[in-house]
């Protein structure tokens, strides 16, 4: 069975794009109107957040994930649609225009991570996977959003290397042999030449950790490893 690519969601307004900027401007250059979000043109004017372009390359580049733009609409303003797609082709590029979702309920979608400033009030609260709550104190920017992709991809990357090199055991039941400790397995290739002889993997080979005592040791959740062997179909869900 192929292996699945994880979906990501990522929000625009304050999220993707510096909307309270354009909104102070808006609001400072047409002190008569309400709702200055409302104007024709304020989308088009939005600049992005520092980093979220590059990580969005970043994250578009990696081969464990599909990449989406999820945007809730402003439904008092026509124009937002055409709006954002031009955003998205100026600042993303063309191909993401395919990848632009707008909608005003994000919990109809189905994936397992949305990133997103908010954690309610347009489906977020809803939303199947998990919620990156961009602006948070565990997500300030995004370069911390990549920092936490970058330790997600190494634990699935271990997971996959573990499972294919026979580190692990595919069990009947468990997803870990949680006390038996292998005798050195010095036939097996590292998945780093220099891993350090204090780093887990390396450890685990020589026979000083259980398979359970490496996962954890690598921060990999059973339900992690148990998703992977269904996908592999050496389990059933």
């Amino acid at each position: 069975m192929a292996e699945s690519r994880q979906i990501i969601y990522l929000d625009m307004d304050h999220t993707l794009c510096d909307y309270n900027a354009t909104y102070e401007a808006y609001k400072t250059k047409f002190p008569e109107i309400k709702y200055p979000q409302s104007i024709e043109g304020f989308f088009r004017c939005i600049e992005p957040i520092d980093g979220a372009i590059e990580v969005f390359q970043w994250l578009n580049s990696q081969e464990s994930f599909d990449v989406y733009i999820l945007t809730a609409p402003s439904v008092k303003n026509p124009h937002c649609y055409s709006e954002k797609r031009l955003w998205v082709e100026e600042y993303l590029g063309t191909e993401a225009v395919n990848c632009l979702i707008i909608t005003p309920n994000k919990g109809l979608n189905k994936g397992h991570y949305l990133i997103d400033d908010q954690i309610n009030g347009a489906g977020q609260e809803n939303f199947e996977g998990k919620l990156i709550q961009f602006g948070s104190s565990n997500f300030p920017n995004w370069q911390s959003v990549k920092d936490y992709f970058l330790k997600t991809i190494e634990k699935d990357e271990a997971i996959k290397f573990m499972f294919e090199n026979g580190l692990l055991s595919i069990p009947s039941r468990s997803p870990l042999s949680v006390n038996a400790r292998r005798s050195p397995k010095s036939d097996l290739p590292d998945v780093h030449p220099e891993l350090p002889p204090d780093h887990p993997i390396v450890r685990h080979r020589n026979g000083e950790l259980s398979d359970a005592e490496l996962c954890r040791e690598l921060g990999i959740e059973e339900s992690k490893l148990l998703r992977y062997l269904v996908e592999r179909g050496e389990l059933f869900g």
